[in-house]
């Protein structure tokens, strides 16, 4: 009974320590203050970013289509890529990036944007490797009519803990089309990160 018994002492000590360091952690908050602090400027509309292992930012710009690499606590920042014929209109243009969960040993970086192809507007999820600190051989995972209403893209793009991309799809303003199963558009893709459909998904 005495290894039950400490089991039992330990989970409620465990317990206690978490509703004691939560209290007061909530108490020394109250008079805290949010300052924030600047890490990167001079940028056109950067509406997404993300971060690597190596302290660094990366950041894009939506209607120009740039994804740019600033290292932390300095003002050193370069180019990585630049998407050609991202068309920003509205809520479209380069909206979102993601790194490779093993980046960069598996050299890809991600990225969601509204492009004009051959006449037509479409949201398209790319890869693209990383050589030498530069972007080369962009490629194609995923493309959607982005509609012409110029809003809800979508773009928001991740890894989740199960090594998928995960990849949300605005509904083009046309809400039906988010119960529509042969339609991408109003949900959440789970794809492989070479942009396959993984065996294991519902639908």
């Amino acid at each position: 009974m005495r290894p039950r018994r400490h089991g039992h002492q330990v989970r409620l000590m465990l317990v206690v320590a978490l509703v004691v360091g939560a209290t007061l952690g909530v108490a020394s908050s109250a008079g805290a203050k949010i300052v924030g602090q600047r890490v990167a400027g001079d940028l056109r509309q950067a509406v997404a970013f993300t971060f690597d292992d190596r302290d660094r930012l990366w950041v894009v710009e939506k209607q120009v289509g740039s994804i740019y690499v600033q290292k932390l606590g300095s003002r050193q920042r370069h180019r990585f890529f630049r998407i050609p014929d991202v068309y920003g209109k509205g809520g479209q243009g380069l909206l979102g990036i993601t790194l490779h969960p093993n980046f960069p040993d598996a050299p890809w970086v991600y990225a969601f944007a509204t492009r004009l192809v051959g006449g037509n507007v479409v949201d398209q999820l790319v890869r693209i490797k990383s050589v030498d600190g530069k972007g080369k051989r962009m490629q194609i995972l995923q493309s959607s009519d982005a509609g012409s209403s110029h809003m809800h893209s979508g773009g928001r793009i991740m890894f989740g803990p199960d090594g998928m991309l995960y990849v949300y799809i605005g509904d083009a303003t046309t809400a039906a089309k988010a119960q529509q199963l042969r339609s991408p558009r109003g949900k959440i893709l789970r794809l492989t990160p070479w942009g396959g459909i993984p065996d294991d998904n519902p639908i």
